[in-house]
């Protein structure tokens, strides 16, 4: 049996106790403490083992000693109220039943302590940790506001032997007091827990390893080279600096686990981080098919844009992840400590083991981004290469069939460079001016559809009102467009067209007068009766929700059938310039019967040519043998 006594990134537990070395003074002097006082902040560094020192130490020992029983609450969903969350942790971990119904939370809260006194003389020590979790959820003030009057209120209430602690990070501990400033007695009494120090790191982990399955002996002079690449960012390289202790702890589980494996780990010329990267990356590899929504729930959902942790619950994760493979990605990253679980209520939530580990899937996020950028680069590079190489040979390969096709060429160009500045500076405008009105258009027929049914309809009828003030000159664009689709015309031709040329820009001229003519009866169409309009808002105004749904339908059924109208006017254009392109494949294809006569003319013309040399000279060189 394989048994891993480092936690790695999760705190230690009750469980094990037995494991939890290097912190027994400690947790003896801060068990004092909170008998002594009826509440008790624990604050420290993040991963400094608040928790760790709290589950495997203090609160074990308070059990056994004083048979203390403890509510703990370690984790804060930003979608529960915090009070509510702890009643109901109250209710669960004191075995009180089910949660009271037509009860205030607060009232809940005080029902609790109630009951759990009247069944047991028992001393109870209310566990509350990651506090910092509030601070950073979506939380209103009132939801803040009433735990805060919950918790002093179990304080002030004096009851018979109830303790309060709240662990939280040190970074947030000004932001508690300042939430706590009225009811001072919440945070007046604290207790700092400091990372541990290199040589006091370097003892607990050699005993650790002593205790897994299989037992492994470590040096003393190896682990305290880690432990000291692990220290304090700034503090100088002794025993005395103090190490980051879930980091180490994630070193060690690493380290362990290697040698296990039989990886030959020299740890002199060891670098923590590189061993934490191996492990993360061993884990993820070792998922085998399952990476890729291992990597997507790690790098996408577990931590924010800013490299912090995100708390998800299982149903969350299991959105992520395919449903075949949710289940099993989700035990073998717990198993392996990559994520850390709490179950409450029969809800089960899921983050990052801790801040370090976020760091490291950050930059695999980070990195993996800066692959993906690369790799695109040089695709893109190579794209280019090949579209100049394509480039480069089609123009050739158009200078030949240009040099052999000189004359019908000239022409075939003209008419193509013509139908090509038409499209573009006629066309096409033209297509996207009736695109953006007709995108306009529905818009506005969604927002007068919804009129009625808008919580604030002042609003929309403001939108409405504007759009409809707007609208003649999006109309009047279309129809300068339309004009300059003519006048796009004239300029190709230039006053040098042939006679088909002179046929197709009469055709082209009536077809803008056309398209005009009828955005302008567009114009009219959707414009008429605005009275309607007013109707439509005085009917919202007073509350006559038939006349104005009455009067709505009217206006939509106007407004759509606008929109099919531009919508067939659009269709014309699309054709129009559909015609324009079979007329250039046409084109192109009389082009390459034309090279393929030209080229047999040619080989005829050269056959018979060198048939008639050798037929006129033949007699000569015979001549000349003679």
């Amino acid at each position: 049996m394989i048994r891993n006594p480092f936690p790695g990134p999760q705190p230690y537990r009750a469980a094990d106790r037995a494991r939890f070395f290097g912190r027994d003074a400690l947790s003896r002097k801060l068990a004092n403490q909170v008998l002594a006082r009826p509440a008790t902040t624990v604050f420290g560094p993040s991963g400094a083992g608040k928790s760790s020192l709290m589950e495997a130490g203090v609160l074990p020992a308070l059990e056994d000693s004083d048979g203390l029983r403890v509510v703990r609450v370690d984790a804060w969903p930003g979608d529960k109220a915090p009070l509510p969350w702890l009643g109901a942790a109250m209710f669960d971990m004191l075995s009180l039943g089910a949660l009271p119904e037509n009860r205030s939370p607060l009232e809940a809260l005080e029902d609790a302590i109630d009951l759990a006194e009247r069944r047991s003389d028992r001393p109870i020590l209310i566990y509350l940790d990651q506090v910092e979790q509030l601070f950073v959820s979506e939380h209103s003030e009132e939801e803040m506001n009433a735990l805060l009057q919950g918790l002093d209120g179990l304080i002030q209430a004096r009851h018979q032997d109830l303790h309060l602690v709240l662990a939280i990070r040190e970074d947030y501990l000004g932001r508690l007091r300042d939430w706590t400033r009225e009811q001072a007695e919440l945070s007046a009494h604290s207790f700092r827990v400091g990372p541990l120090s290199v040589g006091e790191m370097v003892k607990a982990m050699c005993r650790t390893a002593a205790e897994g399955e299989p037992a492994q002996r470590w040096d003393d002079g190896e682990i305290r080279a880690l432990m000291l690449d692990v220290r304090v960012p700034g503090q100088s390289k002794t025993d005395a600096a103090e190490v980051q202790t879930a980091f180490g702890q994630i070193v060690c589980r690493a380290l362990w686990q290697e040698r296990v494996a039989g990886v030959a780990v020299e740890v002199q010329g060891a670098d923590a981080e590189a061993i934490l990267q191996r492990y993360l990356d061993a884990t993820i590899e070792g998922l085998s098919g399952l990476q890729e929504g291992a990597r997507r729930l790690l790098e996408e959902h577990l931590i924010d844009e800013e490299g912090q942790r995100r708390l998800l619950t299982e149903k969350e994760a299991r959105l992520v992840l395919p449903v075949q493979e949710a289940a099993e990605v989700l035990g073998r990253l717990e198993r392996a400590a990559v994520l850390h679980a709490a179950e409450h209520q029969g809800s089960r939530y899921f983050e990052l083991g801790h801040d370090w580990l976020a760091k490291k899937v950050f930059e695999r996020r980070l990195a993996r981004k800066r692959e993906e950028a690369e790799k695109r680069r040089l695709t893109e590079e190579a794209v280019r290469r090949r579209t100049r190489r394509t480039i480069a040979v089609s123009y050739v390969l158009v200078l030949a069939a240009f040099a052999l096709t000189v004359g019908w060429g000239v022409q075939a160009l003209r008419a193509t460079s013509r139908d090509a500045q038409l499209l573009r500076a006629g066309y096409v405008p033209l297509l996207l001016r009736i695109g953006e009105v007709l995108a306009e258009q529905n818009v506005f027929s969604a927002q007068l559809n919804h009129i009625t049914t808008a919580t604030d309809p002042s609003d929309m009828r403001e939108w409405l009102e504007t759009a409809r003030r707007t609208r003649p000159l999006a109309f009047s664009i279309v129809k300068d467009a339309a004009r300059s689709l003519a006048a796009a015309d004239g300029k190709v031709d230039g006053g040098d067209a042939g006679v088909g040329q002179a046929a197709a820009s009469s055709g082209v001229r009536r077809f803008s007068e056309e398209i005009a003519a009828e955005v302008t009866a567009i114009e009219r169409f959707v414009s008429a009766n605005p009275e309607r309009f007013s109707q439509l808002f005085q009917a919202l105004t007073v509350g006559n929700r038939e006349l104005a749904e009455r009067t709505r339908d009217e206006l939509v059924k106007r407004e759509v059938e606008g929109a099919w109208r531009l919508w067939a006017i659009k269709s014309r254009v699309e054709e129009q310039m559909e015609s324009l392109t079979v007329e250039a494949r046409r084109r192109e294809d009389r082009g390459l019967v034309l090279l393929v006569i030209l080229a047999l003319l040619t080989l005829t013309v050269g056959v018979m040519t060198s048939l008639y040399a050798r037929r006129r000279l033949g007699p000569l060189r015979a001549t000349r043998g003679g």
